[in-house]
């Protein structure tokens, strides 16, 4: 049998991409009720992250509503792929439901995968 190291290596890519795409489309259901923050190191252009992330997520420009930039990091330089994290807030309790759905099922999907 194999390790579960190299099962998940072997299927990650299929399920993530899968888990994207679930996950973008019910944010397209959902998006005039979301917004999203940002959150990035001290070295880094608020400007270029949020149209970064914007385009990651399929999303307009003016649903980014806050940049928060972490003050530990002033002198350290950031890694040259890392994006920051992006917060996504919704205060719809139906839409978290949903995201929660998603990403159990999933977990699910992972585990039946691996033989679980």
């Amino acid at each position: 049998m194999k390790p579960y190291s190299q099962i998940l290596k072997k299927n990650w890519k299929h399920w993530r991409n899968l888990l994207y795409s679930k996950f973008i489309l019910a944010l397209e259901r959902i998006q005039k009720k979301i917004r999203f923050d940002i959150h990035i190191r001290a070295d880094q252009n608020p400007k270029l992250i949020k149209e970064y992330w914007a385009k990651e997520l399929k999303a307009p420009l003016h649903r980014f509503t806050t940049v928060s930039i972490d003050k530990r990091t002033i002198g350290k330089s950031t890694y040259p792929d890392y994006k920051g994290v992006c917060v996504i807030n919704c205060g719809n309790i139906a839409v978290q439901r949903k995201l929660v759905y998603i990403g159990r099922k999933f977990c699910e999907k992972i585990v039946e995968n691996l033989g679980g």
